[in-house]
């Protein structure tokens, strides 16, 4: 495919698209003979992403470091649709924050006719450090890559991870305490692979969840494939009100 076949398919312009590879987000085959560059099905999904995200007003180096991880994953385009929406809630809820801060700040001058400098300011710092948190997030525990092996790994059936003592007693415990009735919903905030909240679906509860693996996603939706999930952080998904 070339340049004026991808931007007319795009419906962006060949400007864009060659900006774009300057960045280096979209790497397309060398120029042939005829001197012109090839671009490939992998370039369009990739190109997609870059103007969806540019759309939320992402930076050039933010959707790099998108674009790095899935990279990284080298997963399905399921998967890769999957960081993509990750990454749009994320956005979604700063955004939505910034609006609630802003209708504060508001409301607050309309009430006191004045600005209160003190005020206005904790307000915005609350925004900043739930952003940084958000961004500072790492998984320290490696869980996409025991996610094949958890299971057997909290119960003390294969070494190489903290085993979790009494583990199935313990959700059963969770579960009885809960004490669910036929018929409520749930969500499982770090779903992993789905042990605590398929008990629940088995008593009749409508469960949801989420995790920041799509490792252990992968791995749940292969015990469990009528427990719905998404790919998040509690950061993303739980604080923006959104229904799983």
């Amino acid at each position: 495919m070339l340049i004026k076949d991808m931007a007319a398919r795009l419906q962006i312009t060949p400007r864009a698209i060659r900006y774009y590879e300057e960045k280096g987000l979209i790497k397309p085959q060398k120029a042939d003979e005829s001197g012109y560059r090839h671009f490939t099905e992998e370039d369009v999904w990739k190109l997609q992403t870059i103007v969806t995200l540019r759309e939320v007003g992402m930076q050039i180096e933010d959707i790099r470091m998108v674009m790095e991880k899935m990279e990284d994953h080298q997963g399905s385009l399921l998967q890769h649709l999957e960081l993509q929406r990750s990454v749009l809630y994320s956005r979604w809820v700063e955004m939505s924050k910034l609006i609630q801060t802003t209708e504060t700040m508001i409301e607050r001058v309309k009430h006191d006719g004045v600005m209160d400098a003190a005020a206005l300011y904790e307000l915005a710092e609350g925004n900043k450090r739930l952003r940084q948190t958000r961004d500072n997030w790492v998984d320290r525990w490696n869980f996409d890559q025991i996610a094949d092996h958890y299971d057997e790994l909290v119960l003390g059936e294969r070494e190489g991870f903290n085993p979790h003592e009494n583990y199935e007693f313990v959700l059963d415990t969770v579960v009885a305490a809960v004490n669910p009735q036929k018929g409520e919903q749930g969500l499982d905030a770090g779903i992993g692979t789905g042990n605590l909240a398929s008990r629940f679906a088995r008593r009749g509860i409508q469960m949801c969840g989420f995790d920041q693996s799509l490792q252990m996603l992968q791995r749940c939706r292969q015990k469990h494939p009528f427990v719905p999930t998404k790919l998040g952080t509690f950061f993303c998904d739980s604080l923006s009100g959104k229904r799983l």
